[in-house]
């Protein structure tokens, strides 16, 4: 699900950022669609867009906030450790290596809420939505797959670019 939302939200960055951001906000759930609802591949993602139709600004606000929680942890441990420098010295590499292993701290503690405050939404959501959802028609999985192999492409050639880039400089 990771891999075909990534392609898929590529697809639509193409065409500039905010339809890669609608599919990214659309497709946000999908993880959760998979792992409890026994849902795969365009099913879920599918299935992750109905659960966010009439709550997308909702959902969107909600990840705003987690986003802007996140940079305020991030720029208040950036500054205590940009303190450090002052311990360190002159040695970067100290300072570097000090400043690494506090980003991937915070990180690593950080990203439980993270994972709880998106499956509460999700759960949410999916309990609001239910009744509605045993109404609603199947819909078409073609611009899904479209889009999913238009990420395909622009990864590709991004990597071709980056090949022949260094090849240039070489």
């Amino acid at each position: 699900i990771g891999i075909l939302t990534l392609f898929i939200f590529l697809g639509g960055a193409v065409l500039l950022y905010i339809p890669g951001l609608v599919f990214m906000i659309w497709f946000s759930l999908a993880s959760y669609v998979l792992v409890y609802e026994d849902l795969r591949g365009i099913d879920a993602l599918k299935k992750s867009k109905a659960y966010v139709k009439g709550y997308f600004w909702s959902v969107f606000g909600r990840y705003i906030v987690l986003g802007l929680a996140f940079l305020s942890i991030s720029f208040v441990l950036g500054s205590i450790v940009g303190l450090g420098k002052v311990f360190f010295g002159s040695n970067i590499t100290n300072y570097n290596l000090m400043s690494q292993i506090t980003s991937q701290f915070f990180i690593a503690l950080f990203m439980p809420y993270v994972i709880i405050y998106t499956y509460i939404m999700y759960r949410d959501i999916a309990l609001k939505k239910v009744p509605l959802l045993a109404l609603q028609s199947a819909e078409k999985k073609e611009y899904i797959i479209g889009f999913f192999i238009l990420g395909i492409v622009v990864a590709i050639a991004a990597i071709i670019l980056l090949v022949l880039l260094r090849l240039v400089k070489l």
